[in-house]
């Protein structure tokens, strides 16, 4: 947890639930980068500033779909948790996700924001 204390014991984090679950992450983690995501070619050619701004930030625009509705089901998934601990946790990340508490370090306002460092106001 980044902002919050945890709410679970030493006890409950060493038990065979919570632990049978860190090694289905740990083994999900691993899965995914065998992946071609973050080294995509499409990745790899913006980065390397081949194509013209326009289209990166058409790319970044299309892409910031994703990032806006977040948050909204970060939050729907914390009204349904099946417990007070549970929601806590989620909590902790929907307040990292919302700036702790500042509305312009907001990821999503963040994410929105980062056009501008080659020129482009997405928001035109």
């Amino acid at each position: 947890m980044e902002n919050l204390e945890s709410p679970y014991s030493k006890e409950q984090l060493n038990s065979k639930d919570v632990q049978k679950n860190l090694r289905f992450i740990l083994n999900l983690e691993e899965s995914i980068k065998s992946m071609n995501v973050f080294n995509h070619p499409l990745l790899i050619k913006m980065s390397k500033g081949l194509f013209e701004k326009e289209f990166v930030a058409f790319v970044h625009a299309q892409f910031s779909k994703h990032i806006r509705v977040f948050t909204a089901e970060l939050s729907n998934l914390s009204g349904v948790a099946p417990d007070i601990e549970s929601r806590f946790m989620l909590f902790d990340n929907l307040y990292e996700e919302m700036g702790r508490g500042k509305l312009y370090n907001c990821h999503y306002n963040l994410y929105l924001s980062m056009p501008d460092s080659i020129g482009y106001d997405l928001k035109r």
